[in-house]
């Protein structure tokens, strides 16, 4: 065989499988291999099928043919003597016949050879053709595939709007908009058919005039929206762009959808027109077909999508210019596939390596900046705000990482691509950072962070996986950072034992794996404590025909692995709580279909043990107060149950959950300075009334005795320290003995269990903040001073000594109880039956003073809420238009006064919309004076060229009198 037809043979079946590979398993280079290989394929096609073909045998047989024949002698029967004679034998013999035919001439390959292996023959030009075609063809559709969208749809006009990230009081967008003929575009949102809200009254939500090139003709927008319910709105632009979407759910609360769940969804990796179809549009994206007609079914709140966007270096690199990224980016929003998912779907996004360069880990330096420019323009703009700082700064400026928190869940979205050493770095170093020192920072202060009520989950969005069961080019993962990667888990295990669990969501490999993350068994950290990952991709991509995934040891354990499928995207959904629990639901959909489903349950919520304590005076005068103990942090509950001193004591413990999802902004002392509290029987009395209280129960009381009727006498007042008497907090029932004394609201002073606890160190250029009993008593002088100053100049001489300090307290008191009478059927036990009579004597005027100030802190709470925020004597009453009689009620001003506003809205939207058709008509008005030229100028010249001769010569003798007075007449 010819050398020519050999290399048309090798070059045709390379060609074929590049071009099989390229449209259907890996669109990396094998499209430009593919060109190369018809470069060498055609010239030796065209030598083979032009050259003259060998003669050579083309037939060569032999035939042999074997016959036997049997030879008999002719014997005679007698011989010459006349003796006979016995007759010989028959001889067989073989007769061998050989032919050889042997036939030469051109060889002429066959049609399925030529048609199979691609090497042309003069012999069969049909064949011959058809082989050349198919070839060609397939170079075709690879040109196709990597130069049509480039040529015929760079996108450069393309016109969109896309929503971003949405909270419960804003919603971001991005618009584009080239055509400045366009301007001012206007951007209107309402309601959707929610009452009591008018779904005909738009609302502008911004006013673009112009936009450059400077930010590829984007700008971006905020729109307010109201944070009081989660609504949907529908939005629409002057320049044809509609959609609609739905306000984010406050922190810590569920959203209003049929199903109940925070329902989001999470994926990554991009390619147009992959897996190749001619048939396609230049710009499809067939996985987004699927995201479609699942949307509506996953009522989801927002697209997590964790990098890889656009491949600029797939399938070849064709420039590093900023204006080559940003057509990528234009390219994808330009997909006819893009709009049903966008519309009506938030989308946020991090940044990975094929956004800059494949593997990319050279920070800022080289491409990184022309890459990043249409990624902040067209993605981090309308991203969550930027990472709370974890220093004394609580705005990072021009970070890339960012965090929110809405429902149930907080995210934090890492930044892996901007900051990250070297991959080639060693594994274990612990100077390797993915993160940064800033960006790593904030990560773990956001994970020790508390937070809101009902938060129970923290997501972190990693572009590469965070798990080192990906051997292969795991340089590129979180397997490559052990050190730092160590570093985090601890902080995700410290979550996980506070009851917040951690779940980290990435992409990049083209598959599907799921792992857990356990404590090390024995250490400090529960197992309910571990943490997992879903790593889900691509959204449209390759996918690995080979598993990659391996476990290799019980640090990272395998919750399952599904290498298969070019479209996958995962489905994350929240369920209330219950009981104090929380559940993710997860949902693997691989190419349009459900896959795989798995549950994680919310860590339970520890429990600590605080104790209510109850000591003596003494005790009472050092010991930290003890209230609203839900409100405690974790440090001091700890303290409180440890200490060996307040053990000593009599106690009553119950249980309380202590939430790390619950910040703590209550305490005692100087955290809540001059706050008064009312909560029943913890009131404190006025300075009045504790005068009134030592001349009534002094020892030394002179006032003559009622002898016919039981004068109940405080036993209190013969304590050792009664102004350090406990007041049960938590109520105590009516039958034990010391609820008389526990329930008496009119001492000298409120009963406290301890001291105040100072929380914190006052600021220097700030004065030490006074304690709570201290404050209520400036309180009580505030309001009282005046009325007792003069009760105080008269009776200073007359107060009688306090029972605190008279010995003879005990004596005077036993002997009132004593001198008392009781009726026949008490007097077999008259001490116990003088103890129950005192008791539900002072009980009963304890309940009937304590229920009476109480109604009347009511009202007075009541008044001031009602009032709270008005401004007084502005609205004077009106005639009331349905009754005609005149408002005098508080109820019916202020119902006047909404039905004013809400005229005052309506006109002042009115108003705006008049003004900006105004504005619209004199821009139109403008640009038909712009094209007419100078004002009145045509008209003028239409004038001069139609005056006579005449007229001229007059106008010249008339000095141009007509002219100055009025124009130009003719003559």
């Amino acid at each position: 065989m010819a050398a020519q037809t050999r290399i048309a043979q090798l070059s045709s079946i390379a060609l074929r499988i590049s071009a099989l590979v390229f449209f259907r398993f890996f669109p990396a280079h094998f499209g430009f291999v593919a060109f190369a290989l018809f470069a060498v394929y055609v010239p030796s096609y065209l030598a083979t099928f032009f050259t003259k073909p060998e003669v050579g045998v083309l037939k060569d047989e032999i035939d042999v043919t074997v016959q036997e024949s049997a030879i008999t002698a002719e014997t005679p029967l007698l011989t010459a003597d006349g003796v006979a004679v016995v007759p010989e034998p028959e001889i067989v013999t073989d007769v061998v016949d050989v032919k050889e035919e042997v036939v030469i001439g051109e060889k002429v390959p066959s049609i399925t050879n030529i048609l199979t292996l691609g090497a042309p023959s003069a012999a069969r030009p049909i064949a011959s053709f058809l082989t050349f075609l198919i070839n060609a063809l397939l170079i075709g559709l690879t040109a196709d595939a990597l130069y049509r969208a480039r040529w015929f749809y760079p996108a450069d006009d393309l016109s969109f709007v896309r929503l971003g990230y949405v909270s419960p009081s804003e919603a971001r967008f991005v618009i584009r908009e080239p055509d400045q003929l366009q301007m001012p575009i206007t951007f209107e949102y309402h309601v959707k058919d929610t009452e009591p809200y008018d779904p005909k009254m738009w609302l502008t939500g911004g006013l673009i005039t112009s936009t450059d090139n400077i930010t590829d003709f984007t700008t971006t927008l905020t729109v307010p929206l109201d944070p009081a319910k989660q609504l949907t709105y529908q939005w629409r632009t002057s320049n044809n762009h509609t959609g609609e979407f739905r306000a984010a759910p406050k922190a810590g609360e569920m959203p209003d959808t049929k199903d109940g769940l925070f329902t989001f969804l999470s994926t990554s990796c991009i390619l147009p027109r992959f897996p190749y179809n001619p048939l396609d549009h230049a710009l499809a994206i067939p996985g987004l077909r699927n995201l479609a007609n699942l949307l509506p079914s996953l009522d989801a709140q927002f697209m997590l999508f964790l990098g890889d966007f656009i491949y600029v270096d797939v399938p070849e690199r064709f420039g590093k210019t900023a204006e080559e990224y940003r057509m990528q980016y234009r390219q994808v929003y330009a997909s006819p596939d893009w709009a049903p998912v966008a519309q009506n779907l938030s989308w946020l996004h991090v940044l990975d390596d094929h956004e800059i360069s494949n593997d990319w880990s050279s920070s800022t330096t080289g491409v990184y900046s022309a890459a990043v420019d249409p990624w902040h323009i067209y993605q981090a703009n309308i991203n969550p705000p930027v990472s709370q700082a974890a220093g004394p700064l609580n705005l990072r400026r021009n970070a890339t990482w960012f965090e929110f928190t809405q429902g149930p869940a907080s995210f934090f979205m890492m930044d892996t691509r901007s900051y990250r050493s070297s991959n080639n770095a060693p594994f274990n170093s612990t100077d390797k950072t993915m993160l940064g020192k800033e960006q790593l920072a904030d990560l773990l202060a956001w994970l020790a962070r508390p937070m809101p009520k009902g938060v129970r989950w923290k997501f972190i969005a990693s572009s590469v996986p965070f798990t080192k069961n990906w051997p292969i080019n795991v340089k590129d993962t979180w397997g490559g950072f052990l050190a730092e990667r160590k570093q985090i888990l601890e902080a995700m295990w410290d979550s996980g034992a506070r009851g917040t669990s951690v779940v980290i969501l990435s992409g990049d490999r083209h598959e599907f794996a799921a792992t857990r993350f356990p404590p090390p068994v024995g250490s400090r950290w529960p197992q309910t404590a571990a943490a997992h990952e879903f790593s889900t991709s691509p959204l449209n991509q390759f996918a690995s025909p080979i598993g990659t995934y391996r476990q290799t040891d019980d640090e990272d354990v395998m919750m399952n692995y599904i290498p298969g499928g070019m479209s996958k995207f995962g489905s994350f959904s929240i369920d209330k709580l219950e009981d104090n629990r929380s559940s993710l639901y997860y949902t693997l959909y691989i190419d349009g279909k459900e896959t795989w489903k798995a549950t994680v349950q919310a860590p339970d919520q520890p429990e600590v043990i605080v104790e209510e304590l109850v000591a003596p005076s003494f005790w009472n005068k050092i010991k930290p107060t003890v209230q609203s103990p839900e409100n405690f942090p974790g440090k001091i509950l700890k303290s409180l149950t440890t200490s060996p001193d307040l053990r000593r004591f009599q106690s009553k413990a119950f249980h309380i959950p202590v939430s790390s999802t619950q910040p703590i902004h209550k305490m005692a002392g100087p955290v809540n300075k001059k706050k008064r509290q009312f909560e029943g029987r913890l009131q404190k009395p006025s300075k009045k009334q504790k005068r009134k209280q030592l001349r009534a129960y002094n020892s030394d009381d002179s006032e003559p005795e009622e002898e016919q009727e039981f004068d109940a006498v405080n036993l209190l007042d013969s304590d050792d320290d009664i102004h350090n008497v406990q007041v049960d907090n938590v109520g105590a029932s009516d039958n034990e003995d010391s609820s008389s004394d526990e329930e008496r609201p009119a001492l000298k002073k409120t009963a406290k269990m301890t001291k105040t606890i100072k929380t914190q160190k006052p600021k220097d250029n700030e004065p030490e903040v006074e304690s709570e009993e201290e404050e209520d008593d400036d309180d009580d002088e505030g309001s009282e001073d005046d009325s007792d100053e003069d009760m105080d100049g008269e009776n200073t001489n007359k107060r009688k000594k306090s029972k605190r300090n008279d010995p003879n307290a005990f004596a005077t008191s036993l002997s009132k109880i004593l001198s008392t009478k009781l009726s026949t059927s008490r007097r077999a036990d008259p001490v116990l039956a003088r103890s129950a009579a005192a008791h539900e004597a002072s009980k009963a005027a304890v309940d009937n003073a304590l229920e009476s100030k109480a109604r009347k802190q009511l009202r007075d709470q009541k008044r001031r809420a009602f009032e709270k925020g008005r401004v007084k004597d502005v609205l004077i009453a009106s005639t009331n238009d349905n009754t005609g009689e005149l408002e005098t009620s508080t109820s019916e001003i202020m119902e006047t006064e909404r039905r004013l506003r809400k005229v005052a809205q309506r006109g002042v939207v009115k108003l705006f919309n008049a003004v900006r058709a105004a504005q619209v008509k004199a821009v139109e008005a403008e640009k038909g004076t712009r094209k007419e030229g100078v004002i009145g100028m045509k008209k003028r010249e239409e004038k001069v060229n139609e005056m006579s001769k005449k007229g001229f010569l007059e106008l010249i003798a008339s000095g141009g009198g007509k002219l100055k007075k009025g124009g130009i007449e003719e003559a």
